[in-house]
């Protein structure tokens, strides 16, 4: 769950700096420009239609996929019949929340992931009121959401295993009658 939890962040980030990408009347190439504190900024703009498009068809799914992936992903988990399989349940999604980590550097020339690793942060401007409740209260928020999603899937996944048990039994107590 805290894998799928960091997706979650990091398409909030992702969202983050969509928002802050300026908006022109034409896609403007992306390019690099060395600071001269030696940071590389990455200098580019985005016509509206492709802001929305890019929420429509990557921002929106992305976090669907991330909630959905916790959710079943916490109920493939706790309906795991032994450590084993609990083990490599877990590890099956491990691999799920990291095979776009793994096909971007597989897939991406090193020339161009180090040229990423070099462009500093987006800041914004935030109101200051903000980043302090985000700072106090975020790994608070944090654990509640991790337990209201591993509690809520636990007890369908109970909940199932219940209704299956006494469906079982039903049918055992017809067959036998």
């Amino acid at each position: 769950v805290a894998c799928v939890l960091g997706d979650l962040a990091e398409t909030f980030t992702i969202s983050q700096w969509l928002y802050h990408i300026d908006i022109k009347n034409k896609i403007t190439e992306i390019s690099l420009s060395e600071t001269e504190s030696g940071n590389v900024k990455m200098v580019l703009g985005m016509t509206r239609l492709h802001k929305i498009f890019d929420v429509i068809f990557i921002i929106i799914p992305k976090c669907i996929i991330g909630i959905l992936l916790a959710w079943y992903g916490a109920v493939y988990v706790a309906i795991s019949d032994t450590n084993e399989n609990a083990f490599l349940n877990t590890l099956a999604i491990y691999f799920i929340c990291e095979i776009d980590e793994l096909l971007f550097k597989a897939f991406i020339p090193s020339m161009l992931q180090t040229a990423l690793s070099k462009v500093s942060p987006i800041s914004a401007n935030v109101n200051p009121k903000i980043k302090e409740y985000l700072l106090l209260y975020g790994p608070i928020l944090m654990c509640t959401v991790v337990g209201i999603l591993v509690f809520s899937s636990v007890s369908a996944t109970c909940f199932c295993n219940t209704c299956g048990v006494i469906a079982t039994a039903a049918a055992a107590a017809t067959a036998s009658a």
